[in-house]
């Protein structure tokens, strides 16, 4: 049966169609869950890959029109060669073969590539970026009709595709779960005062600043003052001349009052 050219040629553009469709779908996958941070990452790295994917994550709205529109047109024409080979070569079991397609377009064109996207998302759309960008510009009439139509829709429910870029900003709590979740590529201590620094904005100037009526010192040309500093044990010091604003230096009051006269 192998050897008749027509039935070789459909079954070889029928592999073609479902690798296409597993393409699509992988890239789907692959774009929607890169992490954006990484790829510009490598982008300033002079990755051209990594640039392409961040241009195209510009405009989801045609990103997905191109590989939607590919990835249909791929499935639908696997499905109509399936219908002339269940025709011409196995006496017309159309419902047999529809059967085995959605069979092998879940395993080969949707579960696997989506499953490797999800697992390595920057590097599969890294790859697939270049492609992407070839069918984005041959599907430009399809996808402009499309959009067309689709931000009418968006609009009266009040979205603007364009405002998309907005999800990407993080605030605090974002940044130190996001910080919280790095593991070990991130050094513990820096770890600690990098979440110190994200915490400020919760602080008020009294958790960081004294009054001046509240600061304990002792002057700096006063040999008495073992009374002032018993009161501030387990803090800090501070030597000033005469005033409190004129601070000489600060140390620790257990390192300072072992060296004060008895």
């Amino acid at each position: 049966m192998l050897e008749n050219p027509s039935l070789l040629f459909l079954i070889i553009v029928l592999i073609f169609l479902l690798v296409l469709s597993g393409f699509f779908s992988g890239s789907e996958t692959g774009m929607m869950a890169s992490n954006k941070v990484k790829l510009k990452n490598l982008s300033k790295k002079n990755n051209k890959g990594a640039a392409r994917a961040l241009d195209l994550l510009k405009r989801p709205d045609r990103l997905l029109s191109a590989i939607l529109v590919g990835n249909n047109f791929a499935n639908i024409l696997a499905s109509a060669i399936v219908t002339i080979l269940m025709l011409d070569y196995f006496n017309g079991s159309v419902l047999v073969g529809s059967i085995l397609l959605t069979i092998f377009v879940l395993i080969f064109s949707e579960i696997t590539p989506k499953t490797i996207a999800a697992i390595k998302p920057e590097e599969f759309a890294i790859k697939s970026s270049g492609l992407l960008k070839v069918f984005s510009l041959i599907f430009s009439p399809i996808i402009l009709v499309i959009n067309a139509i689709s931000s009418r829709i968006l609009r009266l429910i009040k979205l603007d595709i364009k405002k998309s870029h907005a999800n990407d900003n993080l605030n605090t709590q974002e940044l130190r779960i996001l910080l919280d979740e790095s593991g070990d590529l991130i050094p513990f201590q820096f770890k600690e005062m990098l979440s110190s620094i994200l915490g400020m904005e919760e602080l008020v100037v009294e958790d960081i600043m004294i009054p001046t009526s509240e600061v304990i010192g002792h002057d700096t040309f006063l040999l008495d003052a073992d009374g002032c500093m018993t009161k501030c044990r387990d803090t800090w010091v501070l030597s000033c001349k005469r005033i409190v604003s004129k601070i000489t230096s600060r140390q620790p009051s257990d390192e300072t009052l072992p060296l004060l006269p008895v």
